[in-house]
């Protein structure tokens, strides 16, 4: 999983066999950005994958999500659903100003780029070469 951070291309993280049905689901990778309560400000995150067609399991849809204030164990989104392109290279989206303040953060994934053509019974998990995150 140290991976998702890699700029390596030749390393991926991908969900369990079966996570994402017809290439739909909520497979998450969940990132602490500092010490344990200190909150830190994302104003974008980025992704690489591998296009198509070497990458039928890249992401498509994601959202970023955080712990709900004052509900343990629960988790909210903090971004809207977010799209990634068929395109290699690193692949970044801003967050609405300010950004938001967090001290760990979810990448969920909701779907893998096969799925945009339809229902697909092969490729049922998803993934991607990087996650990075940038603050102000």
């Amino acid at each position: 999983i140290s991976e998702c951070l890699s700029s390596d291309l030749t390393t991926w993280w991908i969900s369990g066999p079966n996570s994402m049905i017809n290439g739909l689901g909520r497979e998450f990778v969940e990132f602490q950005m500092g010490s344990q309560c200190e909150l830190r400000r994302l104003s974008r995150v980025g992704v690489s994958i591998p296009p198509l067609p070497a990458g039928p399991l890249s992401v498509r849809e994601f959202v970023l999500e955080a712990p709900a204030v004052g509900k343990k164990g629960h988790w909210k989104a903090v971004s809207v659903v977010l799209s990634t392109r068929n395109v290699s290279g690193m692949q970044y989206f801003q967050l609405p100003p300010p950004g938001i303040d967090v001290d760990r953060v979810r990448f969920t994934c909701l779907s893998n780029h096969l799925s945009s053509f339809g229902p697909t019974d092969t490729y049922r998990s998803v993934g991607f070469f990087t996650v990075k995150f940038d603050g102000n």
